[in-house]
Parts: structure tokens; sequence; C-alpha cells
């Protein structure tokens, strides 16, 4: 088998007694130890195959050895300093040495101090493709073998590296992105596999592509800058990724399958300013930005936004039996769906609060309820520049926004007992 060298004194001096100690030779008491490290040799039937880094040939940093050896000496046992100074001499039924010396181990008891220069350039035994057909060196091969050999020798090589690569991306995981959230190992693995490959020539999976459509929604020109630095997706592709969701008006029946309890919602409704403009979807094969209200489409211009249950298209606001109509349209197909709806809600003042709804046989009550949070907001925003007058108990009352700022700072007085947020 292949021979290996003893370590060096001078850099892993504890090893080398490591060594000493675990083979327990007497040829070891008189040598030197940078004799030791350059005229001694042991054969690699001694080391396990944990001893070896994956796919190669070549010893771990502590690596020692343990097998074939005629003491058994447990390595927990040994200190990093200790020496060995009485141990049996290994050997082997074909008087064979397991070190792998320049010179026999009677010779070496005949000449301690003197290693024959022809014996310390002895080569190691080749069991490898040239030992198979009794060739001592790839020079004597013909052209044709030498080029066979080559190829059989790059096989092996390209073996080993891919054995050593995916050990380390093992490692990789276990020590480094296993302890990283979901999302920056996704990010991390992205840099690392896409670094060496050229623009045009990178492949993303869909993990990353809704990881990096994540960051463009949150802002363009922070992605921007993220895509100069980093490797990311560009805005044509996460374009190209949203095209693949199907989105049409109307309405989609789902939720057949939840249980009772789970049925109750509410319905809420809203309107947002687009600016117009026309877009051909290729993906459905149609033009996008005409009004459309789920039955006929007109030559007003706005655009697609997309919305849970239903949405539809107008130009300005919608108008009050139109809306009437989509509510009504809506709230069938939710009650038809097998939920049960209690309430609607929007920003839009109303006079009535309670309506029902014909549902063929059955009339369902639903309750319309103004949106707390917009409210709220607009009381906001209409006390930073108007007072309020109310009435209590038969008294007119006036309120401005100066009455809630001296109240937050009359409560953050006391700094154990606060009543406001």
């Amino acid at each position: 088998g292949i021979s290996h060298r003893f370590p060096n004194p001078r850099k892993r001096l504890d090893l080398l007694q490591k060594w000493i100690k675990v083979i327990g030779s007497d040829q070891f008491n008189e040598l030197p130890s940078n004799d030791i490290h350059y005229k001694k040799r042991i054969c690699s039937i001694h080391f396990s195959g944990d001893c070896y880094s994956p796919g190669t040939k070549v010893l771990n940093f502590n690596a020692v050895p343990s097998l074939n050896l005629s003491n058994s000496v447990d390595l927990n046992d040994i200190p990093s300093t200790s020496t060995s100074s009485e141990s049996p001499y290994i050997h082997t039924t074909n008087d064979e040495t397991f070190f792998g010396l320049s010179a026999t181990t009677n010779s070496m008891h005949e000449h301690d101090d003197v290693v024959k220069k022809s014996n310390l350039k002895k080569k190691f035994q080749n069991n490898g493709m040239l030992n198979k057909i009794g060739i001592r060196h790839s020079k004597l091969l013909t052209p044709k073998f030498k080029s066979l050999y080559g190829t059989e020798k790059m096989a092996k090589f390209k073996e080993c590296l891919k054995a050593a690569e995916k050990f380390s991306d093992k490692y990789l995981d276990s020590k480094i992105i296993g302890c990283m959230s979901s999302a920056a190992a996704i990010f991390i693995k992205l840099q690392l596999r896409e670094t060496k490959n050229s623009p045009k020539g990178r492949r993303f999976t869909l993990e990353e592509k809704l990881l990096c459509l994540s960051l463009y929604k949150q802002s363009t020109k922070s992605y921007q800058l993220l895509s100069k630095l980093f490797i990311l997706l560009a805005r044509k592709t996460l374009s190209t990724l949203l095209y693949q969701i199907p989105i049409s008006t109307g309405l989609d029946k789902k939720c057949k399958t939840l249980k009772e309890k789970e049925k109750y919602c509410v319905v809420l409704f809203d309107e947002v300013s687009l600016e117009p403009q026309l877009q051909y979807d290729d993906n459905v094969g149609c033009i996008v930005g005409f009004e459309d209200n789920g039955l006929d489409r007109t030559q007003r211009i706005t655009n697609n936004f997309k919305q849970p249950i239903s949405y539809t298209f107008c130009e300005s606001s919608t108008k009050r039996y139109d809306l009437a109509n989509q509510i009504t349209n809506v709230l069938k197909a939710v009650h038809l769906s097998g939920l049960k709806v209690v309430d609607t809600i929007c920003d839009q003042e109303y006079n009535d609060t309670f309506y029902e709804i014909d549902c063929g046989v059955e009339r369902i009550k639903v309750v319309h309820l103004y949106d707390s949070p917009h409210l709220l907001k607009g009381i906001r925003n209409n006390l930073l520049s108007k007072n309020l007058m109310f009435t209590i108990n038969g008294h007119q009352r006036e309120a401005c926004w100066k009455d809630i700022v001296d109240l937050y700072v009359l409560d953050s007085v006391v700094q154990d007992v606060k009543m406001l947020p």
C-alpha cells in the first residue's frame, strides 16, 4: 500500500510522539526526531478510512495509526506530549514491516546511525493501473496507451474533486447555513452557486425567485442597488414570473371544504386610483387597460389590479347601480360557495346600516360597517386643519388637535403610570 511520512517534529511534535507511542518500536529510542521524519515511513494499512480526506489518499491533520498493530493502545489515554520507551516490534506473517522503512528490521539494528542512500530513494509500490500491467512508469507506455492512461487518470481526479466538493457542500450546510434563517440560507446559496456563471447562464429556483420578488416589492430603488452589489433576478424576469399568475375578472368559487365555524366572513370593497395604460398580456391573448366590470368591456382606459374575491375596472368612481349589482353578485357567489357573510366594510358613507340579499329561496341579512382605521385617519386629518364641534349633555363643545397633544404630554409626565400608548 501507500507509505506515509511521519509528522514533522518542528510543526507537530506532539503528534509525532503520539505515533511513536502507538507503534511502540524500540528502534525509535536512539533516533532523533528529524531522522524519524525524513527516514521512516509507515504503511497505509495501519490507518482507518476516517483518517483520510474524502476522495483522496491524504491523511487528515490529526490522523493516528490504529489498525493491524501488535500492541493495543487506547488513543484517548495518550497525552499529547508522551513518549514510549518499551514496546514490542510490529510484524506480520509475510515478514513485511508495516513502517515502509528504507531498510529491513535486521539491517536497521546493524546500522542505526547510517542509512544507505539507495534505500532512502526506494520507490513505494504502486498498486494503480501501471502496476496491474507490470509497468513502473508512464514513460514506458506507447503513445496510444499513454493517452488512455491520461484519460483514466483525469477521470479519477474528477471523481476525487467531485467527492471533495460534495463534502465541502455538506460541511457548509451543517456548520454555516444550518444556523441561518431560511431566507438567509437561500440568499447565501444563490451567491455561492451563481457567482462563477455568466449573467445569461444563471439559473434560479422557485424559492430564489420568490425571495427576489419579495425584495423587489418592498422597494424598487433598493432592489436596483442590491442588484448591483449581489446576484439577483432581473426586473424582466420578475415581471415574467408575475405574468404566470392566472388572474381575470369575475368570481372564483372555492372554500367549499371549510368547517362550519370557519365559513363566517366579511366582504370588503374599495377603489384604487390607477394611471391609464394599455398593455398586451400574451398569456391570455388580450389587451389589459380597458374598463372591465365583469360583464362587458368599453374603450375607457384603466389598469389591472388584483382582489382576493373579485375585481372590476371603472373610470373615476363606480356608479351606485353598478356597485350595488357587483356587491349583490359577490354576496350571492360567496353564499353559494358555503361561506356565511355577516357584514360588509368599506370607507364610503352609507345611510343604511342593514340590508338583505335574495339568494334564491333564501334571504341573507348583512350589516354594513364603516372602515374604522379609515375613520380614525379621517378624524386626524380634519383635526390638523380645523376644529371639531360636538354636543355633550346639551352643551356644545369644541375640540382641536392641540387638546390631544396636551393630553399626551400630560400623560408622559408620570413614568410609572401611563394611560396612552
